[in-house]
């Protein structure tokens, strides 16, 4: 497995034109690089790394999940802090992306366009996949 290098930074970059990186960031932005709290740092940074690695593994490499060629996954457990938590998991994701062949990140793109935001949500974890949730809730 390949380990992939965690910029310092993933913003401003003149190759990140793909519409994938705004969805990711649009999204992304509801778990601060510092946040205090864990309720600022929840399973959707994981899960969309998880992702990530998998679509890249699977659809670019035609690599197996647990394939010792593949990308190595973020490894979550070691992370100590919420702040961490985003960070890292930032930085892995748009990392990922950038590996991605245009079409992987057009699949990609489809699997973050199903994820929404509730603003009118009066709760901790205001986001949920859009098919967990019955339309007339809304």
């Amino acid at each position: 497995m390949r380990h992939i290098k965690l910029y310092e930074t993933y913003t401003d970059d003149a190759k990140r034109t793909h519409p994938v990186y705004k969805k990711i960031e649009d999204f992304l932005k509801q778990f601060p690089d510092n946040a205090t709290s864990w309720a600022d740092a929840t399973d959707e940074v994981r899960d969309f790394a998880r992702t990530a690695k998998e679509y890249y593994n699977e659809l670019d490499l035609d690599l197996l999940v647990d394939d010792p060629k593949g990308l190595y996954p973020l490894d979550f457990r070691s992370i100590k802090t919420p702040a961490e938590w985003n960070k890292k998991g930032r930085d892995y994701i748009f990392n990922t992306v950038d590996m991605m062949s245009d079409k992987t990140k057009n699949a990609y793109m489809v699997f973050v366009s199903q994820y929404h935001v509730d603003e009118s949500l009066n709760t901790n974890n205001k986001l949920y996949h859009k098919n967990d949730v019955d339309d007339n809730t809304l």
